[in-house]
């Protein structure tokens, strides 16, 4: 990508050999050219000591939710570039995206937790690079729900009825088989894991509990 200016006074760009205007890009783009462009400007108007390129000065740089309107694959990417980029910056981001955390090597995680209105460091972890999404989902945000709130509320109800039935309670196998059905129309993932319980408890159960 290239960034240049024309006779009026405003910033075009050329993404794969595309001339793009700037207004054209989205909000998450336009934020990340914004601040690096305000970044440079400052930093070429601070005396240094040593006479060296702006990309190769030793700084502090804070990144306040840098995933605000980025989408996910710009996510994954934003950070290995800030670090390529200014590869003798210190960096401190604040996050709440998996994708970020996951994205960068050599680097520290900081979990904070809310405690009586105050936010509190609770652990230090290395960054989660090479780590799955749903990985750093569970260790780092922990949330360990594979789904919406609404279809892990059904999958609750689901397994509630299959433990009821486990222990003797055959008059409940018509509502477990109508949310096994609900469940298995809401998607393939669910479908599967709703198949493989039904197989199962048909083997255990020596009943017929297909859909």
């Amino acid at each position: 990508m290239d960034v240049f200016g024309n006779e009026e006074l405003k910033i075009d760009l050329k993404i794969n050999g595309q001339a793009l205007e700037f207004e054209v890009l989205p909000d998450g783009l336009k934020s990340i050219i914004s601040w690096l462009s305000d970044l440079f400007m400052r930093m070429d108007r601070i005396p240094w000591i040593d006479d060296c390129s702006i990309l190769e000065r030793r700084f502090i740089l804070f990144l306040d939710e840098i995933e605000i309107h980025l989408h996910p694959i710009w996510q994954r990417k934003i950070l290995p570039v800030i670090q390529k980029l200014f590869p003798n910056a210190q960096i401190f981001v604040s996050s709440h995206s998996p994708f970020i955390v996951a994205s960068v090597s050599d680097a520290y995680v900081y979990k904070f937790r809310l405690e009586n209105g105050l936010s509190r460091l609770e652990t230090i972890e290395e960054s989660k690079a090479g780590s799955s999404y749903s990985l750093v989902l569970d260790e780092i945000f922990t949330i360990d729900e594979l789904f919406d709130v609404e279809t892990e509320s059904e999958f609750d109800r689901f397994y509630q009825l299959e433990d009821d039935i486990m222990h003797g309670f055959d008059e409940k196998i018509p509502l477990f088989l109508e949310v096994a059905r609900q469940l298995m129309e809401k998607g393939i993932e669910s479908r599967e894991i709703v198949g493989i319980e039904l197989r199962q408890m048909s083997r255990i159960l020596n009943k017929d509990l297909s859909i």
